[in-house]
């Protein structure tokens, strides 16, 4: 069992299901853990959980913000450049400083603590739009926010949030003035 706040995080050892020896399959958390890889990922970890992470265009405290993301975001490691790290949250690169970062190991899983993250959770039969870039005026699908929750784990600009619905292992942008008393 896994607990509500954790969430194993690497690549999965098998690609075909259909090439699965089922007796093989681990039958707890910690088996599943040492079976997967999380080398190429770390996640954001402040000292003070409230602070976000800022995901920079370039390797320098002064370049452009691309976001800012909650403790316990995982990201993929692209490359480690000194103090800086290129990384991939959900389909978005940039630079991340290194020593806000902790990192995966060969053979073990993260397990992210998503506790630092909001959630939120639908309360009315509203739809919620989740794009698939903010500033883009069209949206990937429409979320129907009635009792699905989801993390927010970062903030772009002070218009939109990156979410990431965890029952579905979605993730895309909302307006943050789409998330109502009624939606959100």
């Amino acid at each position: 069992e896994v607990p509500a706040q954790t969430i194993l995080y690497g690549d999965h050892p098998w690609s075909d299901i259909s090439q699965v020896d089922w007796s093989a399959l681990p039958r707890s958390l910690d088996e599943a853990s040492a079976q997967m890889d999380s080398s190429n990922y770390a996640m954001v970890v402040n000292p003070n959980p409230a602070d976000r992470l800022h995901l920079r265009e370039r390797a320098d405290q002064t370049s452009e913000s691309k976001g800012k993301y909650y403790m316990g975001t995982p990201v993929e490691v692209l490359s480690v450049e000194g103090d800086w790290v290129r990384v991939a949250v959900g389909g978005q690169r940039g630079f991340m400083m290194k020593r806000y970062l902790t990192f995966g190991q060969t053979g073990r899983a993260l397990r992210l603590d998503t506790s630092a993250m909001p959630q939120l959770t639908g309360i009315s039969e509203e739809l919620l739009m989740v794009y698939s870039e903010p500033q883009s005026g069209s949206y990937t699908c429409h979320m129907n926010a009635d009792g699905a929750f989801m993390k927010v784990i970062g903030i772009i600009g002070n218009e939109w949030y990156r979410v990431w619905f965890p029952a579905t292992g979605e993730n895309g942008f909302v307006r943050q003035s789409d998330l109502t008393a009624g939606n959100g």
